[in-house]
């Protein structure tokens, strides 16, 4: 605990400590040295390894000072208490559904006793579960401890916020057109989602139903220059501005929802961030017959097709996903997997490049095929 706070004082340190803790006692030091130091600790955490699925993988901590204690909120009424019976993945799936409620800046709250190491190891292994889950990228947490009452044992409090919107690069949103979109405005779009791309922007685009999907996948494989690395994920439709594909949804995109406490129901959409990645050379140069080919079909089921490109990506590190380009329902049913591979695969995280090439429609004639080669992420 001493070292760590002397290393975070250390100008030379660059203010950021990294911790690699492995294993149920070495989280409950490292969460416990976090409560004791002069102020208190912001940090990150996510697994070290996606690869890697034993129970002993190691847990990545980036520390940084945080506030004056003084400032550090101990109340934990409305917080999730955390026992040695708390399982980390259900943990992880209360946390993200606690923080889709939250306003920015807001906090969700965990709670436990000091001597409590599996319950604090389990904190901290939900938090880092999180992102794998496919919604949240980066979260910050913040930790202390406090004797509440006549309670015998300090309760540790653990606050978990998303990173601020201005703590990352600005995006440009981009809307998808629907299935009743004119000629003109497909061509709009595909232009800004290019032009901007050129200019290296990230964009950002959430997609409501088939149409849309299939028009933002056309935009990103049309690219130039560079090809567009995105990374795709569920979320609830909730970007500012106008719909993502205005009027009815198709059926299957329909039943893409969750059921709010009031009932209601609220439309999920896959959201897809852009950014420019390799050169077209560089990329065409990669020797794709190392990796395997998976086709994605209209009738194709999701969450088979989800499991096969995490099994592929594991073992060899990317996968070819092929759908016929005009085919938008088997468009849809390729990203929709691609967006629940965390889901069907925990702790791996995947992006994809998208490009157009030629293959047989089964009847001797040529039709344009969408490529979507997948790979892990980098997780730095």
């Amino acid at each position: 605990s001493r070292l760590l706070w002397e290393v975070l004082e250390d100008p030379e340190a660059g203010g950021e400590v990294e911790l690699l803790p492995v294993g149920v006692t070495a989280l409950w030091h490292s969460l416990r040295a976090l409560c004791t130091g002069p102020v208190a600790a912001d940090f990150e955490v996510v697994w070290a390894s996606a690869d890697d699925d034993s129970d002993r993988k190691a847990v990545r901590l980036v520390v940084r000072k945080g506030r004056p204690w003084e400032d550090f909120s101990h109340d934990c009424s409305s917080g999730c208490f955390v026992s040695k019976a708390t399982l980390t993945l259900q943990l992880a799936k209360k946390l993200a559904i606690e923080l889709r409620k939250c306003h920015s800046g807001e906090a969700t709250t965990l709670h436990t006793f000091a001597d409590a190491e599996v319950a604090m190891a389990t904190m901290l292994k939900a938090v880092a579960t999180v992102p794998t889950l496919g919604e949240f990228t980066s979260l910050r947490c913040s930790v202390g401890s406090f004797r509440r009452g006549d309670e015998q044992t300090p309760r540790v409090v653990m606050h978990v916020t998303q990173v601020a919107a201005e703590d990352t690069p600005k995006a440009f949103v981009a809307y998808p057109p629907g299935g009743s979109a004119s000629e003109d405005q497909l061509k709009r779009f595909q232009q800004t989602v290019r032009e901007r791309m050129r200019t290296g922007s990230t964009v950002v685009m959430q997609c409501r139903g088939m149409e849309a999907s299939s028009n933002a996948m056309v935009a990103l494989a049309s690219v130039q220059g560079r090809v567009a690395s995105f990374s795709v994920q569920w979320v609830d439709g909730d970007l500012p501005g106008k719909g993502a594909s205005e009027g009815p949804a198709d059926g299957e995109a329909a039943a893409d929802s969750r059921r709010q406490g009031d009932g209601g129901a609220v439309r999920r959409a896959l959201q897809i961030r852009a950014r420019p990645g390799q050169k077209w050379a560089e990329f065409n140069a990669t020797n794709f017959k190392k990796t395997n080919l998976l086709k994605a079909s209209a009738a194709g089921q999701v969450k088979d097709l989800a499991a096969a490109i995490g099994k592929e990506t594991r073992k060899l590190g990317a996968v070819a996903v092929h759908a016929y380009a005009e085919s938008r329902p088997s468009v849809f049913t390729a990203l929709k997997a691609i967006a629940s591979v965390p889901v069907a695969n925990p702790g791996l995280r995947v992006t994809c490049v998208p490009s157009f090439g030629w293959a047989s429609d089964g009847s001797g004639q040529s039709t344009r095929s969408l490529r979507l080669y997948v790979q892990k992420a980098d997780r730095a």
